[in-house]
């Protein structure tokens, strides 16, 4: 039988650097909780993952359509859609798609010093729970919220509203009956259209005036709004999505570290190397080496 951990076609994840959850376990506001790995699995068919030492967060996975399974303490457990299960950290399990309706979820590594209290909350650990239809569309446009607000780079402002964003997403499982529909309009700033501007070139280099320039602004005062909302001048900031979005080509690709490079508008591997070393501290290659989740 076919045993796959990601590869399915339309995924997307995000697998926080170890140098980031440092970070969000040291600062006073994300260390109760927050977010280490986030994504969705469309149509995952033949998705199958086993820990026999568990995993060192806790894991929330929830099925919008199809069907799977998992298993806990050799118990096996069926889950279909408007599901889901938390699986506790450092236990053994597994789980997996169903063969012929394989279920499409998101899903999310948490942990912090509130995790273990808060999973157990939810539904301790043997148990799936149906899930409100109506309410399902909120709760997915919440976690596209906290998967975007991480998507655009790791400020410090991105990580705290994330794992804010990460308790209204937990609530909303365990407190069904008070979790309502609320329609809003976000507002951008020139800061926020500045970022997706910069995430939709990866593969471009721009000037600080080139960028200022776009959204007619100076450059010195485009540099100090930038800073201060980001927590990094501007160019440093490009730097690092196009690392992120590295990270993402390593774990969720086959592509070679130089095609990665050109992809990001970095005509010179080696240069791109050390880039990617001083960002992550560890080496592309390494990294992609590295067992994660």
């Amino acid at each position: 039988m076919i045993k796959k951990k990601d590869g399915f076609e339309g995924q997307k994840a995000i697998v926080l650097p170890h140098s980031i959850v440092q970070i969000l376990e040291s600062n006073p506001l994300t260390a109760p909780l927050h977010i280490t790995d986030i994504g969705f699995y469309p149509r995952a068919k033949h998705h199958f993952r086993e820990r026999k030492n568990g995993c060192k967060q806790f894991i929330l996975i929830f099925c919008v359509g199809g069907k799977g399974w998992f298993k806990l303490a050799s118990k096996k457990y069926e889950v279909s859609a408007d599901n889901f299960f938390i699986l506790p950290a450092d236990v053994p399990h597994s789980y997996g798609a169903d063969e012929s309706a394989p279920w499409s979820i998101y899903w999310l590594h948490f942990k912090g010093t509130n995790a273990e209290y808060l999973s157990k909350k939810l539904s301790g650990i043997y148990k799936t729970h149906p899930v409100k239809f109506d309410t399902r569309d909120d709760r997915l446009q919440l976690f596209e919220e906290i998967y975007q607000t991480l998507d655009n780079g790791y400020s410090l402002d991105n990580l705290q509203y994330s794992s804010m964003c990460l308790w209204h997403f937990l609530s909303s499982f365990l407190f069904i009956d008070h979790f309502k529909h609320f329609l809003y309009e976000k507002k951008y700033d020139v800061i926020d259209e500045a970022i997706d501007y910069l995430k939709n070139n990866l593969s471009n280099n721009f000037s600080l005036q080139e960028i200022s320039k776009q959204f007619g602004v100076s450059p010195s005062h485009f540099s100090f709004i930038f800073k201060n909302k980001t927590g990094y001048p501007p160019l440093d900031y490009f730097s690092r999505l196009k690392i992120q979005k590295a990270c993402q080509y390593l774990d969720l690709t086959d592509m070679r570290i130089k095609e990665i490079a050109s992809a990001l508008g970095y005509s010179d591997p080696f240069y791109f190397s050390r880039v990617f070393q001083k960002i992550m501290n560890v080496a592309p290659s390494h990294y992609k080496k590295k067992q994660k989740g």
